[in-house]
């Protein structure tokens, strides 16, 4: 879908009116997902959140809210702060029915960690044109999460473009072996952003995003990737750009649909740059994190069960 909306920018809607990804995705895609979350106010605890007798309080409370709703575990999501040290003292406590989540919002400062890498790249200045200094200050640093997330979309659009029309609007000998469309090719494609533009579908039960020009698109564009970092270190840079955007993208459908899997792929992604940018304690509790979940299935077959077929993982708080 992500090759559909950016091949959307030049077919499948009139110039210039195409919308973001997150409004694409709204209005394109269908299917059976999980229903929105209800939200509760419980008894607050009147002690600091890092005090770890406020931490074990807490998941007592949660152990036996579980049991008297009959429920074979209890799930609750912690920011990373906290996370690590409630783990301890469920391990100590023996509250072996309680299982810790990582909080999904807090692993979104893995957009911190992508300015960090594109410092001196020419990043924050290309985000200035569109947004005062101070602002893109925070934005790089993952702070301002939502227009982070709108300004990394909309460059990896333009770079995405860019690349793509080495595929579409050249020669079957300019753009190198298995690089570039016949005319043919292009109006398949513009027929393919037509169809998913003007009807909605369910793609996880559809073919329509198996054909056969998709999937030659995408193997184009990974020859163009691939040709462009083999010659210079710069295109190597943004190349790996665009995958931490992909990475961002994937951990954002993950939640929003309750795709549980796609949410352990998602995290097992970020470690690399987690590690490189010298994130030490992110990139040890993600990993961890990673290590109990695909221990969910042995573990607490039930919650896993509810993951999968239901998609209950995005609301567990």
């Amino acid at each position: 879908m992500d090759t559909v909306w950016h091949q959307s920018w030049e077919h499948g809607f009139p110039a210039g009116c195409r919308p973001n990804w997150g409004g694409f995705m709204q209005s394109a895609c269908i299917g059976m997902h999980a229903p929105r979350a209800t939200i509760n106010m419980l008894p607050l605890t009147d002690m600091r959140p890092s005090d770890e007798t406020c931490l074990y309080s807490t998941l007592l409370f949660v152990d036996t809210q579980a049991r008297k709703l009959n429920m074979p575990c209890a799930c609750i999501t912690f920011d990373q702060p906290l996370w690590f040290k409630a783990v301890e003292i469920t391990k100590a406590a023996a509250l072996n029915n309680v299982v810790c989540r990582l909080g999904g919002f807090h692993l979104l400062s893995f957009l911190g960690y992508i300015g960090s890498v594109m410092l001196g790249s020419g990043l924050q200045e290309l985000t200035g044109f569109v947004y005062g200094a101070h602002t893109v200050e925070h934005m790089l640093a993952g702070k301002a999460v939502a227009r982070a997330i709108r300004a990394h979309l909309l460059i990896q659009s333009a770079l995405t473009t860019l690349l793509l029309h080495q595929i579409t609007h050249t020669s079957g000998d300019a753009g190198g072996d298995g690089e570039s469309s016949t005319d043919d090719d292009v109006g398949d494609i513009a027929n393919l952003c037509t169809t998913v533009a003007e009807a909605e579908c369910d793609y996880d039960n559809t073919d329509i995003l198996q054909c056969a020009i998709l999937q030659k698109v995408d193997q184009q564009l990974q020859c163009v990737k691939q040709r462009l970092s083999a010659s210079s270190r710069t295109a190597t840079l943004w190349v790996k750009y665009i995958y931490y955007v992909d990475v961002c993208k994937m951990f954002i459908v993950a939640e929003r649909t309750g795709n549980w899997h796609l949410h352990l792929q998602a995290v097992h992604n970020m470690l690399n740059l987690l590690a490189a940018t010298g994130h030490t304690h992110y990139s040890q509790c993600a990993r961890l994190y990673l290590q109990m979940m695909f221990d969910l299935p042995t573990d607490h077959p039930w919650l896993y069960d509810v993951f999968i077929r239901h998609g209950f993982n995005q609301c567990c708080q």
